[in-house]
């Protein structure tokens, strides 16, 4: 049975406001509570919480319950860890054993990094989501915290982008983290559609094919493409269907397998020194993915790694993951303060979205921008931009409450800053 607690507690404001203050900025406070309040009892609402431990997680979850002390709510909490992950759908409904839905409610749910199939390509548990999400929207019409380890909402990004353009709000919170935004990095993943050859260096169409699955974190398919490609007569250019093997080991995991090989394409003398630079330049993205500064937060190494990303995927003409690292770096940029390169960074990223043709990445590239012209004090351009990615979002069906509450408040005078 699932754990669930009617609001009848006393809380002590002092050491619960205190605890959250480690936790969420006042921003994503005041966000977070505006979220709760109005959309409780509306049907199903989610917000994603990125937590690195178990006891920010449990101040979340004591604050949600402050949060709402006047409101007559049933709380649930669920480890996803503990289910066996056949049929998310179903465990989901035994484990609530509801008669009907509460007329307000709230789920907190945990332990996605550790469901079934956690360490898969892509998990079965977060495929499930995405998949079956329109019925878990139908027939779980409550508010939602999910829980999510840094590691865990790099995987919801990849398998799951639709699920997660429910979220709303998203909270990063004050611990350690990786310096991205976490809608920006879902152009790593879209799949490059340009019909621009210039700069792609692969000489094969089944290898060019097999490298935008990379891109896409399709790596069945990329492997299919590789293999269709070894029954091919004999290549004129046989180190590329190395390096782009080398890249795919690296993706399922295989971090020294894929480092070795390409230290070898790097020193074959065979090669041309253009060729030996590219396996140099995808050694040191490995590396320093593979760094603590990248995945624990510290900018400088982020902004490395980013760098590297940038300059293999002008290498290769892979324009989505370019426009990612654009938009990346601006974000590094503007925490460091340097709002006039970060802009022109967004403006880059701008302009390779918008020839991709893919809205939602690019609504989120016009926020960016607002955002910080608001922090520069253009206000007519900062709120000219927060409205396009406002009506971007809801002619896709997007959820906006969050953004608009963060417009009005602007408006209003309320917010000078990001």
């Amino acid at each position: 049975m699932a754990r669930r607690r009617r609001t009848v507690m006393e809380t002590n404001t002092e050491s619960e406001q205190g605890g959250i203050d480690d936790i969420l900025t006042p921003r994503e406070q005041r966000s977070f509570s505006r979220f709760l309040k109005r959309t409780l009892g509306k049907g199903f609402r989610l917000s994603f919480a990125q937590v690195h431990t178990p006891v920010a997680r449990q101040r979340i979850v004591e604050w949600v319950h402050h949060v709402l002390a006047a409101e007559s709510v049933s709380f649930y909490e669920v480890d996803l860890a503990s289910f066996p992950g056949e049929n998310l759908w179903v465990e989901l409904q035994q484990h609530l054993s509801w008669q009907e839905p509460p007329e307000k409610g709230v789920i907190f749910l945990r332990g996605l990094e550790n469901a079934k199939g956690s360490s898969e390509d892509r998990p079965p548990v977060i495929q499930q989501l995405n998949v079956q999400r329109d019925i878990f929207v139908r027939d779980f019409p409550i508010t939602w915290v999910l829980f999510l380890h840094p590691y865990t909402r790099h995987r919801m990004l990849q398998v799951a982008p639709d699920f997660c353009d429910f979220a709303t709000p998203w909270l990063q919170g004050r611990e350690k983290k990786l310096k991205v935004k976490s809608m920006t990095l879902r152009e790593a993943y879209v799949r490059d559609e340009m019909n621009d050859p210039k700069g792609v260096f692969l000489a094969s169409e089944d290898l060019k094919e097999a490298w935008r699955f990379l891109g896409n974190w399709e790596l069945d398919q990329a492997r299919d493409r590789l293999a269709q490609y070894d029954l091919g007569p004999s290549p004129e250019k046989p180190w590329q269907r190395d390096f782009v093997w080398f890249v795919y080991l690296s993706k399922r995991g295989h971090t020294a397998d894929a480092l070795t090989g390409l230290k070898s394409l790097a020193e074959d003398s065979q090669l041309t020194k253009k060729d030996q630079e590219l396996a140099e330049k995808q050694i040191r993205l490995l590396e320093t993915q593979t760094n603590d500064l990248v995945l624990y937060g510290g900018a400088d190494g982020t902004m490395d790694f980013h760098r590297i990303e940038q300059t293999i995927a002008e290498e290769v003409g892979d324009h989505a993951t370019l426009a990612a690292s654009y938009g990346n770096q601006a974000l590094i940029l503007r925490d460091w303060g340097n709002l006039e390169e970060a802009l022109a960074l967004h403006k880059k990223e701008q302009a390779i979205k918008e020839k991709l043709g893919n809205r939602a990445s690019l609504a989120i590239s016009f926020w960016n921008q607002g955002t910080l012209l608001a922090q520069q004090g253009d206000r007519e351009s900062s709120l000219s931009l927060l409205k396009q990615a406002i009506t971007i979002r809801s002619e896709l069906g997007i959820p906006n409450d969050d953004l608009e509450e963060w417009v009005a408040d602007y408006e209003a005078g309320g917010i000078v800053s990001n």
